[in-house]
């Protein structure tokens, strides 16, 4: 199996292949040709690229075109392979060649890149300037609090246009929904109690593996996937990590509302009150278990109701 590491920034393509070296090509289209032209020569298996908050996006969709099977990963995962290996040094070429090393255990542990559907990204991008928006608008609402009351106008006038776009850009995404291919995921995630229109367009947006994944993968992608911390004879407590926040923190907002309102989680949080645990243990064993009932939903393309009669 032959692999290679690619660094992307701004300007650049930094490339290592183990036969060839290391070499830097610009990032245009003359550039990605050129890359891939070489990739193909040297008959490379598979390549590693770090995600650089979306700057990456137009190279590893190139590459999945070409048929190159490509690894796109989280870089606290490729620094800390890094350091595991003894490269403290951060250069382009020593990211290149750390990416090029990661090969093998990319294959062995994570998924293959897949692009997104327009439709996805659309709604993804939607959602992060929702994101944005919201957080501007609590920003100014604390600054409201504590600033003089004659300038309350002028706050309001601010926190008012940030309403009317928030409002604005999740009718949008509504509107999106709708769209035959995002409709019957969204009917079905939405058809379990608890689960709102805004934790419907995370999971869509943010977690396309939802329903290809097995349950305890599923969970530990999101993060509420207790770790095992044992070592001989000791049993430490388990803990979640990691996983991906945004999904996570919308899942936990979703958990608190299915142990009120679904018959399942209330049931389960209940069994675990009654046994003793602790309130954040609960929510977090519930959030797994909402997690996974929502990916064997979308696995087996079944809605709330059609699950609770099948379990009947």
């Amino acid at each position: 199996m032959k692999c290679a590491g690619i660094d992307v920034s701004k300007d650049f393509l930094d490339l290592f292949v183990p036969q060839v070296g290391f070499q830097r090509f610009e990032y245009s289209e003359k550039g990605l040709e050129q890359l891939v032209a070489l990739l193909d020569d040297q008959r490379v298996d598979l390549v590693v690229v770090e995600a650089s908050g979306g700057l990456e996006l137009e190279a590893v969709d190139r590459l999945y075109i070409c048929d190159h099977t490509v690894f796109r990963l989280n870089p606290r995962a490729v620094r800390a392979f890094a350091e595991s290996i003894g490269r403290l040094e951060k250069t382009d070429r020593v990211d290149a060649e750390v990416l090029c090393l990661f090969g093998p255990t990319a294959q062995a542990t994570y998924p293959a890149y897949e692009p997104a559907t327009a439709h996805i990204r659309r709604l993804k991008a939607m959602w992060t300037r929702r994101r944005q928006l919201v957080e501007m608008r609590a920003d100014e609402q604390r600054r409201r609090r504590r600033a003089d009351q004659g300038m309350a106008d002028s706050f309001d006038a601010i926190i008012g246009v940030l309403s009317e776009h928030i409002d604005e850009l999740e009718a949008r995404m509504q509107a999106l929904l709708k769209h035959d291919e995002l409709r019957a995921s969204a009917d079905r995630l939405r058809s379990v109690p608890g689960v709102g229109k805004m934790t419907t367009i995370v999971l869509l947006a943010h977690l396309p593996e939802l329903g290809k994944l097995g349950p305890k993968k599923i969970a530990k992608l999101v993060g509420v996937a207790p770790m095992a911390d044992d070592s001989g004879r000791r049993k430490g407590h388990r803990h979640t990590r990691g996983g991906r926040q945004q999904v996570r923190n919308t899942l936990y907002m979703a958990t608190l509302s299915a142990i009120r309102y679904n018959p399942f989680i209330a049931a389960f949080a209940e069994r675990l009150d009654r046994k003793g645990k602790h309130h954040k243990v609960i929510r977090i064993a519930c959030a797994n278990k909402l997690i996974r009932l929502l990916n064997a939903m979308e696995r087996d393309k079944l809605t709330w109701q059609q699950t609770q009669a099948a379990a009947a």
